[in-house]
């Protein structure tokens, strides 16, 4: 999924309209017929629906919307598989897919930035068939570098930066490389788009990395790639209490670290699971440590007090060192640490999030 950390005055301010303008999406899916698709955006961290969309008898659709105040990603999903793409005031676009492989083999027309969207998807694609090619890699990132900085400014050169592939960050705040076509973006948003809510986020972005890249020796308090260990976490549990990871992790125990916010949509879903998985291996050793970023204490205090695992209260919200720590740009983030202490999996998909818990058991 991918999914950037929002805020409920960022959500507000990505997708509040005033000018009037619309933007329009027209397409077809070959092989379904008057079946509904969804439309979704961002907001706090997940993807909310805010449309139904009806093919008809020959899979063609329609629609338009306000647009955003600022050019935004949205998503047009089938059957839980979606089509990222761009839309700014007065955008055209068009889609093309297929109900056999709808968000593998779709076209995207209308405008230079959903073109070139598509091209990082399919090159996304490609490279996590590919989760052990260096060099393959590499080269995508020199690719994909060139056309950042042909229009760093474009939200697909924030996309791209931000994206995840195989639960690692393409463009990584640890390398020095990266830090700089990150630079590149951050620079070009303060410069050209200093009003937009992004321009914060990839300033943070930049600066951290510049920080953990030009350090004469390697912080201890930052998740590297080649590094295992879990970062400690100390906040205030739902009791009022200081609860550390430390208390449940590296005692013979696998953990579920989970960052998250309670107002998510998925939020009550992922809980409901949470709950299954912990009732089926809790007598084996099995604990969940939940960190929660809502913006009202009250609210997630509210939320957390029938869970029963370990849940804590993070009050620095979106500028956290702890997201930053374990490098997460997206909201849930979850990490299986194992029965020594070590991070062994970072899980973004949430459908094989059983099965994952269920070999380190």
């Amino acid at each position: 999924m991918k999914k950037i950390i929002l805020s409920m005055s960022l959500a507000a301010a990505l997708f509040s309209c005033g000018n009037g303008n619309e933007y329009k999406v027209s397409g077809t899916v070959a092989g379904s017929a008057e079946e509904k698709l969804v439309l979704q955006r961002p907001v706090q961290g997940a993807w909310l629906t805010v449309d139904t969309i009806e093919t008809d008898k020959t899979g063609e659709f329609e629609f338009s919307n306000p647009a955003p105040k600022f050019p935004e990603v949205l998503r047009l999903g089938r059957n839980g598989k979606y089509i990222y793409f761009p839309v700014d005031s007065i955008d055209q676009i068009s889609i093309q897919a297929d109900t056999s492989a709808f968000d593998t083999s779709y076209r995207l027309a209308g405008t230079v930035n959903a073109v070139w969207m598509m091209q990082v998807d399919s090159i996304s694609r490609i490279l996590a068939a590919k989760p052990s090619d260096t060099a393959a890699r590499e080269a995508a990132k020199r690719q994909l570098a060139v056309r950042i900085l042909e229009d760093p400014s474009s939200v697909v050169a924030y996309y791209t930066v931000n994206k995840i592939i195989n639960s690692e960050p393409l463009f990584s705040i640890n390398n020095k490389a990266d830090v700089r076509v990150i630079g590149a973006v951050a620079n070009a948003y303060h410069t050209n788009k200093p009003n937009d809510p992004r321009t914060e986020l990839l300033t943070a972005m930049f600066y951290t990395g510049r920080r953990q890249t030009t350090s004469q020796s390697a912080p201890r308090d930052t998740i590297y790639a080649d590094q295992t260990q879990y970062i400690e976490i100390d906040l205030i549990d739902k009791a009022g209490r200081h609860n550390k990871l430390s208390d449940v992790a590296g005692h013979g125990k696998v953990v579920l670290l989970n960052f998250t916010t309670y107002l998510a949509d998925e939020s009550p879903a992922l809980n409901a699971l949470l709950a299954e998985i912990y009732r089926q291996h809790a007598a084996a050793g099995f604990e969940i440590y939940q960190v929660g970023y809502d913006e009202n204490e009250f609210n997630w205090k509210n939320a957390a007090k029938n869970l029963p695992w370990t849940t804590v209260y993070d009050p620095s919200g979106l500028q956290s060192p702890l997201l930053l720590k374990y490098n997460i740009g997206t909201l849930p983030a979850i990490f299986i640490i194992n029965r020594k202490g070590e991070i062994v999996e970072r899980i973004t998909d949430i459908n094989k999030l059983k099965t994952t818990v269920a070999k380190y058991i």
